[in-house]
């Protein structure tokens, strides 16, 4: 298949900085960063003296960086080596390329560290965006720590840097005081390791010359921003990523010989198209790929420990593996592509939709055992391996039942009796999935570690479904009860999800919920304003366009920095050249990491001003300041 996008000459990569980096980054930051600043400034006094004592015993540094005549000392140094003593924070080569890539090795955590964090990424997150095969990998990793300078594959290590990020954002203090690691600084080195991403795969010009390695680096990147919400981001990263893939014969049935390049080649093919479709879903934007129409095969049903290079073993449909939840995701959201294929030019049509969710219903129908909810009394006879499975199942279904809402939301007025019967339908089973896990659980939920990684999916279905409640009071009558239950069970859960331990943002999203119930039990003290611009946002939120808005809701214009732009979008190619340059003007380095996630994340899913609360008062609640 060609790619629907010209040929990248390379000059639109992640990240094209030419200039020198300041000491210890591998991009420059936003010059009116201030803090940045003087807390570089710091540094560079601490490297400072740090040199004036270790020059004497270390031939070929000096105060101002290394000596030339020992510069090849250095460049036989083991990658492992480097790392723990950071020589090359002052090195400066001839070549740009290898002084570039000796200032991103040494933004890499200790080797005890790195093996801590991407022990816990294949234990605990690998299953949410399953690209690798880890036997594979982690032979390439300890390959990696003995190699020389000059001979590292610079994709491979922003792949690695994406992994030891994914950890980063979702590790729990318990498991770093376990680990010997400084959880506090681990998550101050968050954005140093995101722009050392960036950086590597400009380094290695991933768009003009994509690999396997920089497409999973790019996939799992994911994790970090989509818990950031760096939207302009995930646009043009899924604008490279297809691209590459496009660019390495993804789109076409692997004819390797060897099982696991042939494995890896499907996975991460039917990750970017999924990782589309679900980006194209939540911002009503075209997809990049017509992937119900891909004729590359489905991952095979089996765990990483099932296949070699010469042979693979496939297990029936109903026998759990790693690759299960992957593969369900994957039919499900060829139909979703569908939905959105023509531009969304279908979405108009009740019978178009209808026709969707039937075939929805025929895919779920296939669903091996563990994925049906009749059957959740079983989960307990999973292996421990597979204690991802009721979890992967929650992050499904409630994507489902969110997406069956927004289709049918258009036809309330024109089709109420079919499209009420379908959203309450759907707004009752969103968070069964995980009232079953709950109750099946004899662990306090804070030591969960998927219900740390789920936690923002539950937080999205818990604040729609409340704000369904509160702006459709009549029509969710019968339902109250059962639907406000487990929207409770969701902010109690939060507010135990919100020590430092596992979530500082939860505590927030627990008040969000608390917030928007509250003026569910109280209407009269709700300001009609804030109830009409509720509505707006929630219409906004649930896909629905400016055109399907009621007559009473017409006006109601939504928040600029909120409002998603049209799924019929003009000129593709033009609005993919602009997402292009969003990267070079906006500040992707957040001085707060946490806090700005915290606004983000409030303000995609619901107006601050609809829960009763000024934007100022808030954000100073919030101890973030005022922007």
């Amino acid at each position: 298949m060609e790619s629907i996008f010209p040929r990248n000459t390379g000059s639109n990569a992640i990240v094209r900085s030419h200039a020198r980096p300041a000491v210890g980054l591998g991009v420059q930051e936003n010059a009116a960063d201030i803090p940045s600043l003087v807390q570089r400034a710091t540094q560079a006094h601490q490297y400072g003296v740090w040199l004036q004592s270790n020059t004497a015993s270390s031939p070929g540094l000096t105060p101002h960086g290394v000596d030339l005549h020992g510069i090849s000392t250095l460049r036989r140094l083991p990658i492992g080596d480097i790392v723990n003593a950071k020589h090359t924070r002052y090195a400066s080569f001839n070549d740009q390329k290898t002084h570039w890539a000796a200032m991103l090795i040494v933004m890499l955590p200790t080797r005890a560290t790195c093996d801590a964090l991407i022990d816990f990424f294949f234990e605990n997150l690998s299953w949410v965006y399953r690209v690798h095969h880890a036997p594979t990998f982690m032979l390439d990793y300890e390959a990696f720590w003995g190699k020389e300078l000059e001979t590292i594959d610079i994709h491979f290590l922003a792949m690695l840097f994406s992994l030891i990020l994914a950890s980063g954002i979702r590790v729990t203090e318990r498991y770093c005081v376990e680990h010997g690691i400084d959880f506090n600084e681990l998550r101050e080195n968050i954005h140093i390791w995101y722009s050392a991403i960036r950086q590597a795969l400009s380094l290695g010009d991933a768009d003009s010359n994509p690999s396997i390695e920089a497409l999973q680096a790019m996939i799992t990147l994911q994790h970090y921003l989509y818990a950031t919400r760096k939207d302009n981001v995930i646009k043009l990263l899924l604008v490279s990523a297809v691209e590459g893939a496009h660019a390495l014969g993804l789109d076409s049935e692997s004819t390797s010989v060897n099982m696991v390049q042939r494995e890896v080649h499907h996975r991460v093919w039917w990750e970017i198209c999924v990782s589309d479709t679900y980006h194209a879903m939540s911002t009503q934007n075209p997809t990049l790929v017509q992937s119900y129409q891909s004729p590359v095969p489905a991952p095979l049903n089996c765990s990483d420990m099932d296949i070699s290079a010469s042979t693979i073993t496939v297990h029936a449909s109903d026998e759990p593996t790693e690759m299960s939840m992957n593969i369900a995701r994957g039919q499900i959201f060829q139909v979703f592509n569908r939905l959105l294929m023509d531009h969304g030019a279908h979405l108009d049509s009740f019978e178009f939709v209808v026709s969707l969710d039937a075939e929805l219903f025929d895919v779920m129908d296939q669903f091996p055992w563990f994925f049906k909810p009749k059957f959740a009394h079983r989960w307990a006879e999973l292996s421990p391996e597979f204690h991802f499975v009721p979890w992967a199942y929650q992050l499904l279904n409630g994507c489902i039942c969110m997406q069956r809402i927004r289709m049918y939301w258009p036809f309330i007025t024109t089709k109420p009796d079919t499209a009420w019967e379908v959203i309450m339908a759907a707004a009752s089973d969103a968070l069964t999935v995980y009232q079953m896990i709950r109750g099946m659980q004899q662990r306090p939920i804070k030591d969960l570690q998927n219900c740390g990684i789920i936690y923002y999916q539950l937080f999205s279905v818990a604040v729609t479904l409340a704000s369904l409640l509160l702006v459709h009071r009549p029509e969710f009558h019968n339902q109250v009860r059962v639907i406000r239950g487990r929207i409770e069970t969701v902010a109690l859960d939060l507010a135990q999800l919100s020590t430092e331990e596992v979530s500082p943002l939860a505590s927030e999203q627990s008040k969000i919920i608390g917030e928007i119930l509250e003026m569910y039990d109280f209407p009269s003290k709700v300001d009609p304003r804030s109830t009409n611009l509720l509505i707006s946002q929630l219409r906004m939120a649930l896909g629905g366009r400016s055109k399907l808005l009621g007559p009473d809701q017409a006006g109601a214009t939504p928040r600029s920095d909120t409002q998603e732009p049209s799924i019929h979008t003009p000129d593709l190619e033009t609005d993919i050249s602009v997402l292009k340059a969003d990267i070079h003007s906006a500040s992707e380095l957040s001085e707060r990491f946490w806090a700005s996630s915290t606004i983000q994340e409030i303000f995609t899913n619901i107006d601050l001003v609809c829960l009763g609360l000024e934007q100022n008062s808030l954000r100073s609640h919030l101890g973030i300041g005022v922007y």
